[in-house]
């Protein structure tokens, strides 16, 4: 999963008010600490996760391999203005779980 470098109209808004603008600033200081990109991505590769699930396939989210991510990004000559997030492997399971497990109420409270 990539995820694209780039700047709205809002954040040059943003940047530009920033000198004078305090409300601008702790916007901006949020959005410098917390990136929404990363988190959209996210929220997309759980919902990819469940949707292989759904459709029988076998399918895991990979952080490690970004520690190559220099390779990978030549490997598939990915935009400079694009980030590497994660890998996801996709197959199909060589096994098939045991669907013997205790009911929802046995093992979460929910409060």
């Amino acid at each position: 999963m990539f995820i694209r470098h780039y700047e709205t109209v809002a954040d040059k808004v943003l940047i530009a008010r920033e000198p004078f603008d305090h409300e601008a600033q702790e916007i901006l200081a949020f959005r410098r600490s917390a990136p929404t990109a990363i988190q959209s991505a996210a929220a997309a590769v759980s919902t990819m996760l469940l949707v292989f699930h759904q459709m029988g396939s076998g399918a895991v989210w990979l952080v490690s391999p970004v520690q190559a991510k220099k390779e990978i990004k030549t490997i598939l000559e990915t935009p400079a203005n694009m980030a590497l997030l994660c890998l996801i492997a996709v197959g199909y399971p060589d096994e098939s779980p045991q669907k013997d497990r205790k009911p929802v109420d046995q093992v979460v409270k929910f409060i």
